[in-house]
């Protein structure tokens, strides 16, 4: 399934990140870019029994692991 919501001009794309993720179910995977990395959006994508496929961002005191041949192949990114 895929899931898009679109945001105004001036708004961040992480204020909408949880509502599309919410109340999903039968999630393999959420992919996004590193800016995504928030540790509330990943609760959330923990919470549907989700794999975050997501890289961490430069600020994380503590890396974690994400499976990077999935994030490389996301299709979004052929969109831009």
């Amino acid at each position: 399934m895929t899931r898009f919501r679109l945001t105004g001009g001036g708004r961040y794309d992480i204020t909408e990140a949880a509502n599309l993720i919410g109340g999903m179910k039968n999630v393999g995977g959420v992919v996004a870019d590193k800016a995504f990395d928030v540790t509330s959006l990943l609760y959330c994508i923990e919470e549907v029994n989700a794999t975050a496929v997501i890289p961490p961002g430069g600020n994380r005191k503590v890396f974690r692991s994400y499976d990077k041949h999935v994030y490389k192949k996301r299709f979004f990114a052929s969109l831009k």
